[in-house]
């Protein structure tokens, strides 16, 4: 039995139909070598006998009577992996297009909170997107956030992923004798000594905090520390009160084109400066098609992983977070490219000063009991402050995975292409991904349905950023990215012609 930390507690009070508060990863495997997919019964024992390697899986949350005290993860003495793999397949012709369309109604739908809070989907029928073999399938699987975080998530992937073709599970490790469910009187005689000791810890934490928090605030007043973004964003579509329905879509990026980037722009520009340039070009041209794009720059969070030993928190989060201006503003792909990078370093420098990760570490009310915490946060979210008020911060997250650099397989079929699937919070309505996996970069759009019904139109927009890009380092010969079926290469001409020059 363990109990949540103040994140994992504040991503389960964030939880509402609208926000579901869980990250998904999608995976699509080649099964090339002839139709060679093993039978569902063997997929169903080959996880089953890996679920030991992340304990957490066969745990589910349990609340402290009365609310009184933070919730815990117990075992699952009914755990059943019927309830969490799942098992479908598109229709002919199987395409890009049809698989996003899946994905984005699976992961509209909240977890249920009677059972461990995860579940995978395997998708075959996939026979119709570029560069995959006709026997491809997909999975996709998601997790609440409350669990892992984009650090904390390799236990998981190791569930579904293995290092070798065939890797044998006779070496796995045995599961763990199940502990009993804790009573009532249990769970609250743990809670009353917190009820005492926890005050007086977090009055402690913000006495310690306060003084750095006021000279760094003083410091930004006297402009001798950049905060390399704003206190409120500019007001924009995305930034609204949410549906319960997603649309999402992505981006397989040429990593030798990003460092033809970097190349022509100078080393000191690290792949997520990039990325984040990219992004920031894509946002301009589409809000310039609504004609609604600000004169003030847009801001993006950026988390970050705050762990200072990765072994001693293998599960949970330890997120802080950046903020920082995509200067969208600005047409010229360089010179925003070099403003991005001047913003997010100095809002490294900012988040150091101030100890930003101890605010985002609190912000979601999971600093408080639940009695306290979810009333907060459903206020919060009835309030609809983004809405009136505009977006605080940030208008949209861009969250960089390292994944792994080594080839993976699920059951023989290498893993081609990975795409991370962040969720979307009541005031963010556009989120975005970057995961590396060996010597390919994704990038991941989810967005709620009613901010960007033409999700299809976005991603033409971020290519386009790309190769405007790339038009500066070679005017000739520009080859595409092969983007999957379903994505358009580029724009249609009426916007061409409505964006000219830009």
């Amino acid at each position: 039995m363990k109990q949540l930390g103040n994140q994992d507690a504040g991503f389960i009070y964030n939880e509402s139909k609208s926000t579901p508060m869980h990250v998904a990863g999608l995976g699509i495997y080649d099964q090339s070598e002839g139709d060679t997919r093993p039978a569902n019964q063997v997929i169903f024992d080959y996880i089953n006998t890996r679920i030991p390697l992340a304990p957490i899986l066969r745990q589910r949350y349990i609340e402290v009577p009365l609310g009184l005290d933070k919730p815990y993860w117990i075992d699952d003495g009914s755990f059943d992996l019927h309830h969490h793999l799942h098992h479908i397949a598109l229709p002919a012709p199987g395409n890009w297009q049809q698989l996003t369309e899946t994905i984005s109604r699976i992961h509209a739908d909240p977890l249920d909170f009677n059972k461990p809070l995860w579940e995978a989907t395997i998708i075959e029928g996939i026979t119709d997107i570029n560069g995959m073999g006709k026997n491809s399938f997909a999975i996709i699987v998601k997790i609440h956030h409350a669990i892992v975080d984009g650090a904390s998530g390799q236990a998981i992937f190791s569930v579904f992923n293995d290092l070798a073709p065939l890797e044998s599970s006779k070496d796995m490790i045995e599961p763990t004798p199940i502990e009993r469910k804790p009573t009532a009187l249990e769970l609250l005689s743990r809670a009353l000594p917190n009820l005492i000791t926890r005050p007086i810890k977090q009055t402690s934490m913000l006495y310690r905090y306060a003084p750095k928090f006021i000279q760094g605030a003083i410091k930004v007043a006297q402009g001798e520390l950049k905060t390399g973004s704003r206190l409120n964003a500019p007001k924009t579509r995305f930034n609204k009160p949410l549906t319960s329905e997603r649309v999402i879509d992505g981006l397989c990026l040429d990593i030798k084109q990003i460092n033809d980037i970097r190349t022509y722009a100078g080393k000191q520009f690290t792949l997520n400066d990039v990325v984040l340039s990219i992004i920031a070009g894509g946002l301009r041209r589409y809000l310039i098609d609504k004609d609604e794009l600000p004169e003030e720059s847009l801001s993006a969070m950026i988390p970050v992983d705050t762990r200072k030993d990765h072994c001693s928190n293998p599960q949970g989060n330890d997120i802080g977070g950046l903020f920082t201006l995509l200067h969208t503003s600005i047409e010229d792909p360089f010179e925003r490219l070099s403003a991005i990078h001047q913003s997010t370093q100095e809002a490294k420098a900012f988040a150091d000063e101030l100890d930003t990760s101890t605010l985002i570490q609190n912000y979601m009310g999971g600093f408080f009991n639940p009695i306290i915490g979810k009333p907060y946060n459903r206020l919060m979210q009835k309030a609809k402050l983004a809405h009136h008020f505009g977006p605080l911060l940030a208008n949209t997250l861009v969250t960089n995975v390292k994944g792994p650099k080594t080839p993976l397989f699920h059951h023989g079929a290498p893993l081609k292409h990975y795409w991370a699937i962040p969720p979307l919070s009541q005031s963010i309505g556009l989120n975005h991904a970057i995961f590396s996996y060996g010597n390919k970069v994704t990038l991941s759009v989810v967005a709620d349905k009613a901010v960007m019904p033409d999700i299809d139109l976005y991603i033409d927009y971020l290519n386009q950023s790309l190769h405007h890009a790339l038009s500066f380092i070679n005017k000739k010969n520009i080859k595409p990215i092969q983007l999957p079926q379903g994505q358009k290469a580029m724009a249609k001409k009426t916007r061409e012609d409505k964006l000219g020059a830009i």
